[in-house]
């Protein structure tokens, strides 16, 4: 499965998809972070927490604090400011 991650944060993502998942269902998730050029690849589990016709909301579960750091940082630096 590969998809579009809307939403991103170190607690979790919404993700589009087509396709058919179910509440609860555990997922391996890989996410990559593309940066000047070159990719990050992180690696976690998740549990789908909620199903829409375009898509599901993921919950990360077990992720390591390098990850969890990363996903912050990509979070922080990808953030527009309108003051």
């Amino acid at each position: 499965m590969s998809g579009c991650a809307k939403n991103i944060s170190a607690g979790g993502l919404y993700f589009e998809t087509s396709e058919e998942f179910y509440k609860n269902q555990m997922l391996d998730i890989v996410i990559i972070i593309a940066n000047n050029g070159s990719h990050l690849s992180l690696k976690t589990k998740g549990v789908v927490t909620r199903t829409e016709k375009d898509g599901i909301a993921i919950e990360f579960i077990d992720l390591d604090m390098d990850t969890f750091i990363l996903i912050n940082k990509y979070v922080y630096d990808s953030t527009e400011y309108t003051v």
